[in-house]
């Protein structure tokens, strides 16, 4: 990234603040590649399709009052950070403690290039995560990129499960049910 970019980041970020504020969400992420700035909204019981575009709207009119040329120059992209987030900040691994992982290390870092497992632990400068039964303990600085995996094999068994407890109580209440009709 170059220093214009990060120039840009920065300001785009500390513009934005007051509105996502205002709207109630958060900012997951923000970041400038080539022509695009990438700004990513989260909130704790979940972000919707209306905020994101009352947000997209605010911080267009921000950036426009900031400086007239920065939509000129930059395409400008509001969305939530998805099901299957990117790791960027400290912040960022910090709140996925617990979830599957993806880590690509940096060629140099003496580490397996790719690992995915289950994140153990975050820290100030580096992560603990399970890769293959074996805890891996990861400096920040070895990553070259990281993001949360969203693994469908349990959100099936988290859904069927929960879907066998409905089916039981709905035939319990029906059996109650008919019992009370008799």
């Amino acid at each position: 990234m170059s220093n214009i970019e990060v120039d840009v980041e920065e300001a785009v970020m500390s513009s934005v603040l007051s509105t996502l504020t205002k709207n109630e969400v958060d900012l997951y992420d923000c970041y400038v590649s080539k022509n695009t700035i990438k700004i990513f909204l989260s909130k704790k019981s979940g972000i919707n399709f209306q905020q994101i575009q009352n947000c997209n709207r605010e911080i267009t009119e921000i950036l426009d009052s900031v400086d007239p040329q920065i939509l000129q120059r930059y395409e400008l992209e509001v969305s939530s950070p998805g099901i299957e987030r990117n790791l960027r900040k400290k912040e960022h691994f910090l709140d996925s403690v617990g979830l599957t992982v993806m880590i690509k290390t940096r060629s140099d870092s003496g580490l397996p290039r790719r690992l995915q497992g289950k994140l153990l632990s975050a820290g100030d400068i580096e992560c603990v995560m399970e890769h293959q039964g074996v805890n891996e303990t990861i400096g920040y600085l070895d990553i070259e990129s990281a993001k949360t995996v969203f693994v469908w094999e349990d959100e099936m068994v988290d859904n069927a499960s929960e879907s066998e407890s409905k089916v039981k109580n709905r035939s319990s209440v029906a059996k109650k049910k008919a019992g009370e009709l008799k």
